[in-house]
């Protein structure tokens, strides 16, 4: 996928979602968590419970499967997206993502 493909489909995942992902000490952000998915935990094709204890720069290659190559570049924007996830609160997303989506050139 794309920067454009990429903020697309997590645009319209947390929009619906409506909720931070919180892990089960209901602290830390978790990529997915009882129903609930992170921007890139939403995006992943591979997903194991054992991503949960990797930095996003860190992750095993398989977890980048079928989201994007893992470039210093993609791996930023996904970063940014998972910062904007677990940072604010759900009613701030729309204006957020329009933000990100004018920092990267993308269609909002």
């Amino acid at each position: 996928m794309d920067k454009q493909e990429i903020y697309d489909r997590v645009k319209a995942h947390l929009l619906k979602q409506n909720e931070i992902c919180l892990g089960p000490d209901g602290f830390a952000t978790w990529l997915r968590y009882n129903g609930l998915a992170s921007p890139l935990g939403h995006l992943m094709i591979c997903y194991d419970r054992n991503f949960e204890d990797f930095p996003l720069d860190c992750l095993p290659e398989v977890a980048w499967f079928g989201v994007c190559e893992p470039t210093r570049e993609m791996v930023g924007f996904v970063d940014e997206l998972e910062h904007l996830h677990f940072m604010g609160a759900p009613e701030h997303w729309p204006k957020k993502l329009a933000q990100l989506a004018e920092r990267h050139g993308l269609i909002p």
